[in-house]
């Protein structure tokens, strides 16, 4: 059984993408990312010789959470573990909600996040992007409702993982004290994720 059959995401994000995980090296991102999915999951009958050298590496021997990634391999091995564990679209958006939750709520965030107001944590919003992300540009609109915008290269922000940034979104807002926080895709593209953010 090969790759299309038993890791159906991984697969079409790796044909949609011009030169497969090899594409856009220069964008990266940090191993904490998909380790908080990884994190707990029994990988002894993980079939790690039906996906790319990169990703059975990556789950095999973790690296430290600061490391730089390539930000397609990343998105390679978050995609194969949701695979893996057979979750449909929802339930998948589910688990990487509660991810993007612990992530958030971790050494390198908690503290910046539980001093700043939804209105700072917007003003610095695309350096605490940059924290993880090198690359990709995020970028916010601030009116009623404010706005948010991820730039990237053809393909490489696939469109589930763009529904789990709305989730860390979110997330953040509550964090900085936002009152009852909603953020939704609003729009997505190959290239472009724009958002819609509201709160009380």
């Amino acid at each position: 059984m090969g790759v299309a059959l038993r890791f159906p995401r991984l697969e079409r994000y790796m044909r949609r993408l011009p030169r497969g995980l090899d594409s856009y090296p220069e964008y990266r991102c940090k191993a904490s990312v998909y380790q908080i999915y990884a994190d707990g999951l029994d990988l002894s009958a993980f079939p790690f010789d039906e996906v790319p050298a990169s990703v059975s590496a990556l789950l095999k021997s973790p690296t430290l959470p600061n490391a730089w990634l390539q930000e397609a391999h990343v998105t390679a091995v978050v995609l194969a573990v949701l695979d893996h564990r057979g979750l449909d679209d929802a339930a998948a958006i589910r688990l990487m909600d509660e991810s993007n939750e612990r992530l958030l709520n971790g050494r390198l965030f908690r503290s910046f996040m539980s001093l700043a107001s939804p209105s700072i944590l917007l003003t610095l919003a695309s350096r605490q992007w940059g924290l993880i992300h090198r690359g990709m540009k995020f970028a916010v609109e601030r009116g009623t409702p404010t706005r948010l915008r991820i730039d990237s290269p053809e393909h490489l922000h696939d469109e589930l993982i763009a529904h789990a940034t709305a989730c860390g979104i979110r997330h953040a807002l509550k964090m900085s004290r936002a009152k009852e926080p909603r953020v939704e895709l609003e729009s997505y593209s190959p290239t472009t994720a724009t958002y819609v953010a509201t709160w009380r």
